[in-house]
């Protein structure tokens, strides 16, 4: 229980210093900016793929975004996408893992069970970093939560 609220409490850090990181930053795929000005402040709680994650990466079909941000600092890119899916915590685990074993190799960190997804390196390429946290929702049966960050190094 207590290393579940510590990497809850990382992930909420890391969401915390990514989403405050800069001052230029671009809103995700059609959702408003604040005031309608360019370079405002990003709608956090936008519920679409953000335009910046590589299309490689796969959502499952029944994804449901709960946060969507993107940004750029210094001319790198940067997401953060929170999502839940009805799919079982075995399915969900087959799918990151495969996806991450081709994208990241021996470059990735793993922690994968019945309670946690934890998947985190940079890709082959060393021009990108990734990490997702995940597990089943005490809150809600049945769901998934997943929450992706991805950043160009």
């Amino acid at each position: 229980m207590i290393n579940r609220i510590a990497r809850g409490a990382a992930v909420l850090l890391l969401g915390s210093a990514l989403l405050g990181a800069c001052a230029d930053k671009e809103p995700a795929a059609n959702s408003p900016s604040v005031g309608g000005t360019a370079g405002a402040a990003v709608d956090s709680n936008a519920t679409q793929r953000p335009s910046f994650l590589p299309d490689r990466f796969p959502l499952p079909a029944d994804a449901d975004i709960r946060t969507s941000h993107q940004e750029t600092t210094d001319g790198k890119r940067s997401v953060l996408l929170i999502f839940a899916t009805k799919k079982s915590m075995d399915e969900v685990s087959a799918l990151y893992k495969d996806y991450f074993d081709a994208e990241l190799g021996d470059n990735a960190v793993r922690t994968v069970d019945d309670k946690n997804l934890i998947i985190q390196g940079k890709g082959k390429s060393n021009k990108e970093s990734w990490s997702l946290i995940g597990g089943p929702m005490a809150s809600e049966e049945g769901v998934v939560e997943l929450t992706l960050t991805w950043t160009e190094v």
